[in-house]
């Protein structure tokens, strides 16, 4: 991950933008497919920077297939709206031209934010954000439905210490997702890490792939997750907090049973700290309560 692309991908790239590679350069964060930064020169020596997503994982694709596609339509149809996603420039999804399933977008201009100096006001932000995606306009048919991740396994993780709480949370992971009257356009990966700020103000979403149609709490438990994570207990009771003052809903409970359930897994993959650990199993608790178990 992070190598420089071949040869034959950045003369597609020069084939589909009309311009000469001048410097090519890796961007950190990617898990799923190289991701760079490359300046090109036009014809008339103006210069300008895009973004080149490769899938070089095969496995990306073979558990996902269409992940390229969906990509690119995503873009394709945030063009010219109002949130700050990249603008499509190209796809290959076969990667007949690039060596491998390639997007081509527009670069924006911001960095991650990860260590905010106002930790309300990039709380804020990032509430706001997430509301102005869920209030874009987009029919059921032109992106995915919302489905939860399916851990890989389906064990209880050794930290737990309410097995029967895994169990029930287990059971209704498995069941079909209730009906929803409040399903919205979804980012369905929104966290810091997908967010750019520059001078203290969000300037872009990136990382479309995963968009999809679905309750609103799964972009705010997904980015409530995240936050717990990289900031602690306190950080992520405050994000949820300032998401029910700014937009006067809650916690849709089957969302976040699912949601956990995932995100509990991964705890074998990557150890968190035990205040994280023990928050989770708190917040499933909770949970499930509200659903009656």
């Amino acid at each position: 991950m992070g190598e420089r692309p071949p040869p034959a991908t950045l003369r597609w790239l020069e084939a589909v933008t009309g311009g000469r590679v001048a410097r090519v350069q890796a961007l950190a964060g990617a898990t799923t497919s190289d991701v760079h930064a490359v300046r090109l020169v036009a014809p008339d020596g103006e210069r300008r920077t895009v973004v080149l997503r490769r899938y070089a994982v095969p496995r990306v694709l073979e558990e996902d297939p269409g992940i390229v596609r969906r990509e690119a339509e995503v873009l394709a149809l945030l063009d010219g709206s109002e949130l700050p996603a990249p603008r499509l420039l190209a796809v290959d999804e076969e990667g007949r031209d690039a060596d491998v399933p390639a997007v081509a977008m527009s670069h924006l201009a911001g960095r991650v934010e990860w260590a905010p100096s106002d930790l309300d006001g990039w709380l804020t932000r990032l509430v706001d954000l997430m509301a102005l995606v869920h209030a874009h306009p987009v029919a059921v048919a032109q992106v995915q439905p919302f489905r939860p991740y399916a851990p890989a396994s389906w064990d209880p993780p050794p930290w737990l210490r309410d097995r029967g709480a895994w169990d029930a949370a287990v059971a209704l992971a498995r069941e079909p997702r209730p009906e929803s009257a409040t399903d919205v356009f979804l980012h369905r990966d929104l966290h810091p890490g997908n967010v750019l700020w520059r001078r203290g103000e969000v300037s872009g979403l990136v990382d479309w792939p995963s968009a999809s149609i679905g309750p609103p709490s799964v972009d705010v438990v997904h980015c409530r997750t995240n936050v717990l994570v990289q900031l602690g207990v306190d950080a992520a009771e405050r994000l949820e907090a300032v998401w029910r003052e700014r937009t006067g809903l809650g916690i849709d409970p089957w969302i976040e049973v699912v949601m956990l359930v995932d995100a509990m897994w991964w705890t074998e993959r990557f150890p968190r700290p035990p205040a994280v650990l023990r928050h989770m199993e708190g917040l499933l608790g909770r949970a499930l309560s509200s659903l009656g178990g």
